[in-house]
């Protein structure tokens, strides 16, 4: 069972918010649970720094089963047309607290903790084939890695 603190660049109330979180509870072990704070759209930096602050927070501030999942996206690593909706890659990395992370690769959402990282990969997950990957492609990427 995990506890997952998401940082989404969608409103809570959103439709968005609410398809991503469904599909969320879907791979993830029974049990547990799903939190969302907001960043304003496309602010991978004002991410970097939420994703600083939960997941560097001294264990008696947060919960031993937490994972962060941050996801803004705004499709900026470069400057041509994409096909096929393709979109930044999602990486999976620990930080020196312990705390798991799964964050979209765009911009500056590692730029607060990429000093505190014990460990950082690339997950193999499609790049294209939705407009909408937050909810068709990555829940399941972030409930394989809940259950490890």
């Amino acid at each position: 069972m995990k506890y997952v603190a998401a940082i989404c660049d969608y409103g809570e109330g959103d439709l968005a918010w609410l398809e991503v979180k469904a599909a969320l509870r879907r791979y993830l072990p029974k049990g547990s649970s799903v939190d969302r704070t907001g960043v304003h759209s496309f602010a991978t930096l004002e991410l970097g720094f939420v994703v600083q602050q939960l997941g560097l927070a001294s264990p008696d501030q947060r919960p031993d089963n937490m994972m962060i999942f941050g996801n803004c996206a705004p499709r900026k690593d470069r400057g041509e047309a994409r096909s096929n909706n393709e979109g930044e890659g999602i990486v999976y990395g620990v930080l020196e607290s312990g705390v798991p992370l799964v964050i979209v690769n765009s911009g500056y959402s590692l730029s607060f903790v990429r000093d505190h990282l014990k460990e950082l990969w690339s997950v193999n997950v499609p790049r294209d084939g939705s407009q909408f990957r937050s909810r068709d492609i990555f829940p399941k990427a972030v409930g394989a890695i809940a259950i490890d």
